[in-house]
């Protein structure tokens, strides 16, 4: 559900590792340390996530942060 949220709403990235890995992906600090202080969701210090956290309920709030997260420190092209 949070793939298909997150490509419906082209933010930037595969996002193959959601259903690569089990259980959790990472940010960078950058990135999640927005999603904790800005959105108040909350991960480990090194910005793994337990995707067991999410529900129907709260995917696309945890998507929007996701969003605003990666949109207020864009990636540095190579």
């Amino acid at each position: 559900m949070m793939f298909n949220k997150l490509r419906q709403r082209k933010v930037p990235g595969t996002w193959n590792h959601i259903l690569q890995q089990i259980g959790m992906f990472s940010f960078t600090p950058d990135k999640f340390r927005v999603m904790v202080e800005k959105h108040h969701v909350y991960m480990l210090l090194n910005g793994r996530i337990s995707m067991a956290g999410l529900t129907t309920k709260n995917v696309d709030y945890v998507v929007d942060a996701i969003q605003d997260a990666i949109s207020s420190h864009p990636t540095p092209s190579a």
